[in-house]
């Protein structure tokens, strides 16, 4: 599958599951209160992990406080690939377009919420970690 295919499937997964986020939020609560997200989660990690494309799983997402983490796994990675440092390159540079270009992640920056992108390889070895808030994108 050709990386835009998969940035774009990424980018789509992002949007469905802030657009979820929106859908559970059935009563107004305070910014500080986001309960309704943990709920969200839970329901959407019922059905989780999910492939995003041929190579990234969704595997979990989860709110500590006031940020919002998804935890993807690269299936067909390991660190001990000659690949990870490209890899890693593309992920870092493609991520602040996505988050930043993504009026679903725009309505979590607006409730007071950052996001993290925390991705490990097949055996769950760290290889990225990235968090976004509001401040982090210009156009927010």
């Amino acid at each position: 599958m050709p990386r835009t295919t998969r940035l774009i499937l990424l980018s789509i997964l992002v949007g469905l599951v802030a657009l979820a986020l929106w859908f559970f939020r059935t009563r107004d609560l305070p910014r500080s209160d986001h309960g309704e997200y943990a709920r969200a989660f839970e329901a959407i990690n019922a059905r989780l992990p999910a492939m995003v494309d041929d190579q990234t799983q969704l595997a979990r997402i989860s709110i500590d406080g006031p940020l919002v983490t998804y935890d993807y796994v690269l299936v067909h990675h390991s660190t001990d690939t000659a690949s990870e440092s490209r890899l890693v390159t593309t992920l870092e540079n493609n991520l602040p377009g996505q988050v930043c270009g993504n009026v679903d992640i725009a309505k979590l920056f607006d409730d007071g919420l950052g996001v993290r992108f925390r991705y490990r390889d097949r055996n769950l070895a760290d290889v990225l970690s990235r968090e976004f808030r509001a401040d982090d994108c210009p156009a927010q």
